[in-house]
């Protein structure tokens, strides 16, 4: 198992903190592949690696020619970093001797303000605009028709269309992340876009909108 990701700095010390307590938080969640509920992952990253190597010796206590081996990795990057916000990133792969390895993606935004951890709503001036805005976007990146019905496609499962769990602000304008499985197969794989600003005044909030000098 390995893991890495960033570390707020800076004063005040207290928005550093909660910002590194809920990006701790979610490397924990993203290492934690064997958790099968929310909520129920260990408090600490040591006692999850931990927890990963007593699982692969079961394992070969049950199968003693079982010779596969277990990774998981866990990376952060920072995506942006401005006055007022900033935007990460956990990317992790694991590959537990299944049909195929698995990785998913997962998207932070801070307020510096206040070290607030902000939801699409947060930031949004008109969610029914947003929500066309992407669906057009997904049909583009994914080569599918205008007005084609997405129970007609591989894509979100006879359930109609949905925002993706993962966005940020980044340099250039609203960035999206659907992982694989949560519109499609793995096969499909992931679907990844950015808006530009200039794209989305009255939509976005003014203040999350960033100016390109």
């Amino acid at each position: 198992m390995s893991v890495s990701y960033p570390v707020a700095g800076g004063e005040p010390a207290e928005i550093a903190r909660l910002i590194n307590d809920s990006i701790q938080f979610r490397v924990r969640n993203s290492m934690d592949v064997f958790a099968v509920e929310p909520g129920a992952t260990p408090p600490s990253m040591d006692s999850i690696a931990s927890g990963l190597i007593r699982e692969y010796e079961d394992q070969l206590r049950e199968s003693p020619d079982y010779s596969l081996p277990w990774e998981v990795a866990v990376s952060g990057e920072v995506l942006s970093n401005t006055e007022k916000w900033a935007s990460v990133s956990i990317g992790t792969y694991s590959y537990m001797g299944g049909a195929h390895p698995n990785s998913f993606v997962s998207l932070l935004n801070f307020d510096l303000s206040s070290g607030k951890t902000l939801s699409l709503e947060d930031i949004t001036a008109d969610m029914n605009k947003l929500k066309a805005l992407v669906q057009v976007k997904f049909r583009e990146v994914r080569n599918l028709m205008d007005g084609q019905d997405f129970d007609e496609t591989d894509f979100f499962w006879g359930q109609g269309f949905t925002l993706p769990e993962n966005f940020a602000l980044g340099n250039e304008g609203l960035y999206f992340f659907y992982n694989p499985y949560e519109v499609a197969s793995y096969a499909s794989g992931p679907t990844e876009f950015t808006i530009p600003y200039d794209h989305l005044g009255g939509i976005l909030k003014p203040e999350w909108i960033k100016t390109q000098k």
